[in-house]
């Protein structure tokens, strides 16, 4: 996402992404608590949200899918929205990390593949330069303003050179 640099201390910068979460294994089971690690530079709103998060120091947790069993290849989405912080200084590359914990299945299996309990995204908040949109406008108003009155005094100019050789 890019912000104009003239817009930074009034911009309301709101980012949602879904969470998903899948199950690749062999046997159903259930993701009952899901943790969010909030990116720096970015703050939790409970009323940007429909789901349920507890926030402790910046570290959202969810027991929205508790009890929710996800056969082998189903999935279930968490939506989730953050906001921005803005400040001239919180551009650039930021990491989300989401991990799932206590994982449970009807047989009481443990998992084997715990790195496939975490999952990492990137965001990108940039500072927009040149002109902004209303801007453009007139710049590309003036230019075409220019291009007329260029190609009428060209216009002009070439059939006064015309109107000369025929009298001569």
């Amino acid at each position: 996402m890019d912000i104009h640099r003239k817009k930074i201390s009034t911009a309301d910068v709101k980012v949602t992404y879904k969470v998903r979460v899948s199950n690749i294994g062999e046997i159903e089971g259930s993701a009952d608590k899901l943790t969010e690690v909030i990116p720096s530079g970015y703050s939790f709103h409970e009323e940007d949200n429909k789901v349920h998060w507890e926030n402790i120091d910046g570290i959202l947790t969810t027991t929205v899918l508790k009890g929710q069993t996800l056969k082998p290849g189903e999935f279930r989405e968490i939506e989730i929205t953050l906001r921005w912080n803005n400040s001239e200084d919180n551009f650039g590359q930021k990491d989300n990390i989401v991990l799932l914990d206590q994982m449970n299945n009807p047989a009481g299996y443990q998992d084997v593949n715990k790195d496939d309990n975490k999952s990492k995204a990137s965001m990108l908040i940039a500072i927009a330069t040149g002109l902004d949109g209303n801007s453009m406008i007139v710049v590309m108003g003036i230019i075409q303003i220019i291009l007329v009155i260029s190609m009428v005094i060209l216009i002009i100019y070439r059939k006064k050179e015309k109107v000369e050789k025929d009298i001569n």
